[in-house]
Order: structure tokens, then C-alpha cells, then sequence
């Protein structure tokens, strides 16, 4: 068995076995990030000095990852989606094992785990807490989950049918590769890429033809292309996890909301884009400026101290992404970019804020036209709002993709599409698939 499978592997190409390797080497590391802080959860009372022994387990585990030779091309972007999800284990256990420690007792109460389930079940189910981060179907379920789409629920408390949720990921995730099959092989074609960013008021330089680059390519690289990269693998992964029946359909909610929400920086990141995130940085944050700092509540100070710690340790993980891409500290403008949202956000609550007052006063009584789920936002303030948004976004992202833009290589897919039909009709198979992904599974925009 094992000569034949050694056979295989010489067999495969080198851009395949350059791939399948990475992910060979990978799963020791996963296995060991992620099973020991579930067995110290469940073997361990909250104040155990056990718990803080995991803290050199799992940064030496991180660490070692880190010594991985910088790799580009076909195995850099595995190598750098598992380092990202060995860090984000690291603050997801100082959360659950540390800053709000959860224990046996504490899972069973709350039927995480249940009594009549085996170790190994249990072990699985703890550790799930540190792979899917946003708690879907747990007391810590964060908010700004969508729903599942009509397409999926008939019914109300009917379970959702396994094999309608297969075949409807299955179709997205066909369509969504082939939509970034065809980004990818035409932007290696783009001969303008970015310039180098400018900062202050060097913005008043920059010619029109660059503006327009700017806006085109951040919007597109927040609208459709990241959005289309992360959902694929989110999408991969349900259809393993329920196929195989380790998960329900239920556990698997849409990643990302309806861009016709992101009409505030708020609601952008944290109604729009994915929370994958969203429950380790805000424990991490509370923890910061409630406990440590021990901030005024309710305070302005608190409230945007609060998030600038978020986009902080956003910026941190995003900093780690760019080292496995081979882009150094000095070159990476990460910190920069995240942490720019809190200046963006502080600005539009500012607007919104003297909006309010300034209305509120020429109609005294008058109940606030802004609801909290943004049903009851006229119109013309989501126009006014996206414009913003898109604006804002196009202000500080290239400075963000410029340092990513240099260190990328040309795309790599299994299979080329574009290559083996032609651009224009790869294009027309696009567009046609995503009209009917679209229209037959109600898939989301």
C-alpha cells in the first residue's frame, strides 16, 4: 500500500506534489495546535498551572511552523492559510483557557459535549471551538451570522436536507473556481499594476489614470476576488465536514452577508465580510481595555480603544500572513491598513453623530431614522454610505496590496480553464454559471 502510494506521489507533476507535501506536513502541526488546548480544556480545572504550560506548547508549535522555508507559487498559499490558523488557535486558547476559561463542567452544562460521548467525540467537539471561530450553534455565537437561504430551509425546525446543502455547495464551489481561475489568469496578463503607495497629501499627486486603477482594484478585490477566495474554502471545507458526517448543514451558515449592507465601515466588517475571526478578537480585545486597562464603561475612550485593539490584532495576524509570503516587517503594511479602520470608523460615527443632532433639532420628537438592522436607512443615506465605504476602501487598500502585489507569483490552478478553452469563452462560462448559480440555488450576493 505505502509502495504504491510512494508511486503516485513520483508520478504527480512537481507543481502537484509541491502542494500535496505541504499539506502532508501541515497535519501534524494542526493536529498538535488544536487537539492539546481541547485535552487541557477538558482534563483541567480553570486555575490549573497546566493551562499556562500550553501557553510555550502552542507558541513553540507556531514557531516552528515559521521556520518553514519561504515557499511561493504552488505550496505559499497552503503554507500561509495554516500558519494563519496556528496563530489564531494561539488567541482562541488564551480566550477559552485564560480570559474566560471554560472547563468540563461548563461545556457539559452548556451540551457542548455530551455525558454518553466517548473521549475521542469529546476531543473533537472542544476542538471545534478552536477551528470554527465563530461558535455557530453555541452560547458564543457571534453576531452577524447570516441565515441559511430559503433555498435551503422549506421549512421552519425542519432540518436542513444534507444532500440539497451537498449539491448546492458543490455547484458554488464550481462556479467559484472557475470565476478565480479566470481573475487570476487575467490579472498575471495586467501589465499596470499598482505603484508604489503614497501617503499624507502625496494623494493629491496621483494622476486620474491611477485613481481609477485604485478604486477598480480595491473594489474588486474586496466585492468580488478575496470574497470569492475565502468562501471557496469555507465551502470546501462544509462539504468534507457534513459529507462525511462529522457536521450538520446547520453548522455551516453562509461566510458572508449582502454587500448592499456595507453601506458603514461598521457593517462592512461586521455585518458584510466574514466574523471568522470576530470571537477571539473581541475577547482579546474586551480583556485589554475592560480588565487590563480597566477603561470607564460606557466611554468613547472604551468604546474605540476597544476597537482599535480588534483591528490591532487583525493587523498582527495579517502581519504573519505576510512573513509566510516572504514579506518582511518593514515591507509589510498591515498594521497600517487595519489599523486605519479605527480612524475610519471614529470619522463616520463623528458625521453620523452630528447628522443626528443637527436633524434631531429642526424635528424635535422625531424617532431616529437609522435602525440598528438597517431596515429603516432611507435609501439615499446607503447610496451616501457606500460611497464612503468604496472611497475609504480605495484610499487605503492599495497601500495594503502594493507589498502583497510584489511578493506574488504567477496563479496556479489544477486545472486552467482559460488555457484549455480560450479567454473569451472561459469568460462567457463564467458569466453564464453565475447566472445560474444565481437563479437555481439562490446563491448569495
Amino acid at each position: 500500500m505505502c509502495s504504491n502510494f510512494s508511486d503516485l506521489v513520483k508520478e504527480m507533476s512537481g507543481k502537484d506534489r509541491r502542494v500535496l507535501e505541504a499539506l502532508l506536513y501541515a497535519i501534524p502541526f494542526l493536529l498538535a495546535q488544536n487537539l492539546v488546548p481541547a485535552i487541557v480544556v477538558l482534563r483541567t480545572q480553570k486555575n490549573s498551572v497546566v493551562r499556562y504550560l500550553w501557553i510555550f506548547w502552542s507558541v513553540f508549535v507556531f514557531y516552528r511552523w515559521l521556520q518553514i522555508p519561504i515557499s511561493h507559487g504552488e505550496s505559499g498559499a497552503y503554507i500561509t492559510k495554516v500558519g494563519l490558523q496556528l496563530f489564531t488557535v494561539i488567541l482562541q486558547g488564551f480566550n477559552l483557557i485564560l480570559i474566560k476559561p471554560l472547563d468540563k463542567n461548563e461545556l457539559l452544562q452548556t451540551k457542548i459535549i455530551d455525558p454518553r460521548d466517548d473521549f475521542q467525540r469529546k476531543t473533537y467537539k472542544v476542538a471545534r471551538l478552536f477551528t470554527y471561530l465563530r461558535g455557530v450553534r453555541t452560547p458564543w455565537q457571534v453576531k452577524g451570522i447570516p441565515s441559511h437561504p430559503g433555498y435551503l430551509i422549506q421549512q421552519p425546525k425542519v432540518p436542513i436536507s444534507r444532500s440539497a446543502f451537498l449539491i448546492r455547495q458543490a455547484a458554488i464551489v464550481a462556479w467559484l473556481y472557475l470565476y478565480l481561475n479566470c481573475a487570476n489568469f487575467l490579472a498575471d496578463g495586467n501589465s499596470s499594476p499598482l505603484s508604489k503607495p503614497i501617503y499624507g497629501l502625496g494623494y493629491l499627486r496621483v494622476s486620474r489614470e491611477e485613481w481609477r486603477t485604485r478604486i477598480m482594484t480595491s473594489l474588486m478585490f474586496w466585492f468580488a476576488f478575496l470574497r470569492a477566495a475565502v468562501d471557496i474554502d469555507y465551502r470546501t471545507a462544509s462539504i468534507l465536514s457534513v459529507g462525511i458526517g462529522l457536521d450538520a448543514p446547520e453548522d455551516w451558515p453562509p461566510l458572508f452577508g449582502r454587500a448592499k449592507q456595507a453601506y458603514t465601515l461598521r457593517n462592512f466588517w461586521g455585518t458584510y465580510w466574514h466574523q471568522m475571526f470576530r470571537w477571539p478578537f473581541t475577547a482579546t480585545s474586551n480583556y485589554l481595555a475592560r480588565e487590563l486597562m480597566a477603561l470607564p464603561r460606557p466611554s468613547l475612550l472604551e468604546r474605540y480603544t476597544n476597537i482599535f485593539f480588534v483591528f490591532l490584532a487583525s493587523g498582527v495576524m495579517h502581519v504573519m500572513a505576510d512573513l509566510f509570503m516572504g514579506i518582511s516587517m518593514s515591507q509589510s503594511t498591515s498594521f497600517l491598513f487595519f489599523c486605519s479602520m479605527t480612524l475610519g470608523i471614529m470619522m463616520e460615527d463623528a458625521v453620523q453623530a452630528a447628522w443626528t443632532r443637527l436633524t434631531d433639532s429642526h424635528h424635535p420628537g422625531r424617532a431616529s431614522t437609522v435602525d440598528s438592522d438597517g431596515c429603516a436607512v432611507p435609501c439615499w443615506h446607503k447610496l451616501v454610505g457606500l460611497i464612503w465605504v468604496c472611497g475609504w476602501l480605495s484610499l487605503t487598500t492599495p497601500v495594503w496590496l502594493y507589498s502583497l502585489q510584489m511578493s506574488k507569483d504567477k496563479s496556479s490552478f489544477l486545472v486552467n480553464i482559460p488555457e484549455l478553452v480560450g479567454t473569451r469563452t472561459a469568460i462567457a462560462i463564467t458569466v453564464g454559471g453565475g447566472l445560474s448559480v444565481k437563479y437555481v440555488f439562490r446563491g448569495e450576493l
